[in-house]
């Protein structure tokens, strides 16, 4: 289990041939190129100040939620990175998110297996896209439910936020005084080996109502959690869901039945655009294949899952679309590197060929080069740049670095492909 590595670092222009990049928080990373600080160094930086995970349960966490959280997710780790050597699962994810400069509250689903060993190190990324990897590397999925993020497996993470949505939509069409009963925020606690029936139970009590089917959920016992506050819906909706479970709220508002969850969830919204509609909704429906996209006069009708209703109005509010992949992960393009902020990077002396590839490295990708256009085009690869942005993205770097000697680029997977810049036409 590892939580943030501070850097090791050089002071800038030390020396030539090394370049510096600090990123978002203040942290530096300085190494000479293409010579990347081994592994068992890095490992042997994150164990030092660890510990278990009993040892921090009794430390109260301010968890971030709201704009704070969702603010942090897209900012770097900072610093070298994250990595684990054989960590079990729980402990890793348990620790990271106690982690004072963290502070993410996460929870792991039932079926997937604690004591799974995890070996994983990524460099300075988005806290998200490290969250992202984790969940790979694990072989399971995730999704955000209120402020918590919970690994599971895809068939429950892809629905569950959608379900604890339309949960909360079943409560605000109930009348005021009922739905004041489900209003309550409280966290969400237990001890080890806790009922989740017992759970379940006291969640419902707290709303003044009563599940009438609790058997439902067979006997088990769980391991602690400590979660921060949440409405009933996301609390009752996130237990429930470890069983493949939600609830419906019965006439009266008395009594709440657990049914299975859906194949298929949805909900449904309406955007206004004006006479652009049928051309937004045709731009939308090839991006957001899940979804139903229609047209209704001068507004879209869209059914879909939250999360993308979500980018989807980021979308028509003019925000680049950065669509997730099924398991969670953003997927890899331009609108990814518009996120990754860098607040200085500099390259001093640097062949061209070799800092196009340390670069891509950094960003997990695999730097290919078309080398007959480049040798057409007389561009060389060996020639010596140096290159510094102050503040910006990573896609102002790359523009940076290539686009003054003749290279124009393009994400296309997990590779950067490389190639002579289209010469203008006079």
């Amino acid at each position: 289990m590892m939580l943030r590595r501070k850097p090791w670092s050089q002071e800038p222009g030390a020396r030539s041939g090394c370049f510096t990049c600090r990123f978002r928080g203040g942290s530096r990373i300085s190494s000479c190129l293409l010579t990347p600080v081994s592994l068992p160094l890095l490992l042997l930086l994150c164990f030092a100040g660890i510990a278990p995970r009993h040892a921090c349960a009794a430390d109260s966490v301010t968890w971030r939620s709201g704009r704070d959280l969702q603010q942090f997710l897209g900012e770097n780790i900072g610093g070298a990175g994250l990595a684990w050597s054989g960590q079990e699962l729980r402990e890793a994810l348990a620790t990271l998110s106690r982690s004072p400069g963290i502070r993410v509250a996460m929870m792991l689903d039932r079926r997937v297996d604690p004591q799974r060993r995890l070996n994983l190190a990524m460099g300075n990324v988005p806290f998200e896209e490290a969250l992202s990897r984790i969940a790979k590397a694990a072989d399971v999925a995730l999704c955000q439910v209120g402020s918590v993020i919970y690994f599971g497996p895809p068939a429950i993470t892809h629905r569950l936020r959608t379900v604890a949505e339309l949960r909360k939509q079943d409560i605000r069409e109930l009348p005021p005084s009922e739905a004041r009963r489900f209003a309550a925020l409280k966290p969400l606690a237990w001890d080890d080996f806790a009922e989740p029936r017992e759970l379940l139970k006291a969640i419902a009590a707290e709303a003044g109502t009563t599940i009438e089917n609790l058997d439902a959920v067979p006997h088990d016992l769980w391991g602690a959690v400590e979660l921060p506050s949440m409405p009933v819906a996301d609390r009752l909706s996130i237990v429930a869901a470890a069983y493949d479970l939600t609830f419906e709220i019965q006439p009266g508002g008395q009594t709440l039945r657990l049914v299975p969850i859906p194949e298929r969830v949805a909900i449904k919204r309406s955007y206004p655009i004006g006479k652009a509609a049928a051309d937004v909704a045709g731009k939308l429906s090839e991006v957001f294949r899940d979804c139903k996209i229609g047209v209704a006069g001068t507004r879209i009708e869209v059914e879909g899952r939250i999360e993308d209703q979500l980018q989807i109005a980021e979308a028509i509010n003019g925000k680049p679309i950065r669509k997730p992949s099924a398991g969670g992960a953003a997927a890899t393009g331009d609108v990814a590197l518009d996120r990754l902020r860098i607040d200085a990077f500099t390259a001093t002396n640097q062949p061209l060929g070799a800092l196009i590839k340390e670069i891509a490295r950094r960003l997990q990708l695999e730097a290919e080069f078309d080398g007959p256009a480049l040798v057409e085009a007389e561009v060389s690869l060996d020639r010596l740049v140096s290159v510094e942005l102050k503040s910006g993205s990573v896609k102002e770097l790359l523009d940076k670095v290539m686009k003054p000697y003749g290279l124009d680029y393009e994400i296309e997977g997990k590779k950067l492909k490389v190639r002579p810049a289209a010469k203008k036409k006079t």
